[in-house]
C-alpha cells in the first residue's frame, strides 16, 4: 500500500497514500473534522481523491494511529 503519514500543519489527521490509485485514506475522529478533509485534499492532494476510513481499517492499510 502506501506509507502511513502522521499529521502536519497543513494536513491535521493521519493518512496513508496510494499514489498508484491515487487515493488518500483519511482517519478523522467525528464528523466534524470529515468536513474539512475535502478543503484540504483540494490544497495538499490535488487530482487525488479521499476516502474517510474507521480505525480498524486504517490500522488493516498500515496506518499507525
Amino acid at each position: 500500500m502506501g506509507k502511513s503519514i502522521k499529521p502536519t500543519r497543513d494536513f491535521w489527521f493521519p493518512h496513508i497514500i496510494n499514489k498508484r490509485k491515487k487515493i488518500v485514506f483519511v482517519h478523522v475522529q467525528n464528523h466534524i473534522s470529515a468536513m474539512g478533509v475535502e478543503t484540504m485534499m483540494k490544497n495538499k492532494y490535488p487530482g487525488y481523491k479521499s476516502k474517510l476510513v474507521s480505525n480498524k481499517e486504517f490500522k488493516n492499510l498500515g496506518g499507525i494511529l
